[in-house]
Parts: C-alpha cells; sequence; structure tokens
C-alpha cells in the first residue's frame, strides 16, 4: 500500500493502510479463498478492492470496548471517502476510496 500509493497521496496512506489490513484481514477471517486485493492510486485518490469467494454480506457487529476486533466496517464508515460492497460472480468485493 505505502509503496504503490505514498508519491500521489502520503496524506492519505496511513488511513489505507489500517483499512487494507482491516478489510483483507475479514476476507481471510470471514471469506472464502481465493482472496485478491487490487489497489488503484491516482490524481484523484485510493481506490482499493478485495474480493473473497464468501457471497455473504459483511455485517457491522455491536462494538465491545473490551475486544480487540470487530472494528472493521466501523473504521470504513468513519475513514473512508465512500465504501461499499458489491456481489460477485465468485463470491463479494468490499472496496472503500480515500481523497
Amino acid at each position: 500500500m505505502r509503496a504503490a500509493c505514498a508519491s500521489y497521496h502520503p496524506d492519505l496512506v496511513d488511513d489505507a493502510v489500517l483499512l487494507v489490513s482491516e478489510v483483507v484481514t475479514n476476507a481471510v477471517k470471514y471469506g472464502k479463498a481465493p482472496v485478491r486485493l487490487c489497489i488503484d492510486c491516482g490524481p484523484s485518490g485510493i481506490v482499493v478492492a478485495v474480493e473473497d469467494g464468501n457471497p455473504a454480506l459483511p455485517r457491522a457487529r455491536r462494538t465491545d470496548h473490551r475486544r480487540h476486533s470487530g472494528r472493521g466496517l466501523v473504521l470504513l464508515q468513519r475513514l473512508a471517502t465512500d465504501w461499499g460492497v458489491r456481489l460477485t460472480d465468485r463470491g463479494k468485493q468490499v472496496w472503500f476510496r480515500l481523497h
């Protein structure tokens, strides 16, 4: 993430790295193989998509401040300019945009 986008948007890279970590972790933990990460960096912003083989849509969990997990969708809502989920012929794709 840093190598791909730091020259375009150094001010967005930390948030992008955090969100990539959350979305990829969720794909590995709750999705099915294969998991695919696509990063698009350009002058208009950063777009990231993570695809996995499970068509089940992600669900926001009740936040428990005693736990160290369950905050991925909350972070997407707070940090991403826009985000969403698309069903694909192989499962689903969770994407987000920062600019």
